[in-house]
């Protein structure tokens, strides 16, 4: 090592190439396609599972969304924070904090099926957007959908 260091010095170039192993060549040609197979260990691959279309629990928010869905309609631009605070305060059975996504969820539904309206028109919705617009679960897979698209 010191003769190398000393011949540098010197201002003489010196090469060393060091010998290549078969198994390095291959690993690394094989690392500009590496990324397209993903993972190595298919343990690490996630299942991809079909999209679930039905509940898998009870909605705490249906005895009350009648009362919900007037407040919204009277003031639409009221948040789903402010709606559950007015829940909590006039409901015997108060609703816990936890429940704000549900709720911010339902009143996200509520906001596109009237936008939907007042786009399509009234009579432009069909039982599947009628299903909807009550935000309760369809009956079958792809009922959720008006003429091709998602909604």
């Amino acid at each position: 090592m010191q003769h190398h260091i000393a011949t540098l010095a010197a201002g003489q170039v010196y090469q060393v190439v060091p010998g290549r192993n078969a198994d390095l060549d291959q690993f690394l040609r094989g690392l500009s396609t590496a990324w397209r197979d993903g993972a190595v260990r298919p343990t690490h691959q996630q299942e991809v599972k079909p999209r679930r279309y039905w509940r898998t629990r009870k909605d705490p928010f249906e005895a009350v969304w009648p009362t919900v869905e007037g407040w919204l309609e009277a003031g639409p631009d009221r948040t789903a924070k402010e709606l559950l605070e007015r829940l909590q305060l006039t409901q015997p059975d108060p609703f816990p904090d936890g429940q704000l996504r549900t709720l911010q969820r339902r009143v996200k539904q509520w906001r596109s099926a009237r936008a939907r309206e007042l786009v399509f028109g009234d009579g432009a919705l069909n039982d599947a957007a009628q299903a909807h617009l009550s935000l309760t679960a369809p009956a079958s897979p792809g009922a959720d959908t008006i003429a091709g698209m998602s909604i």
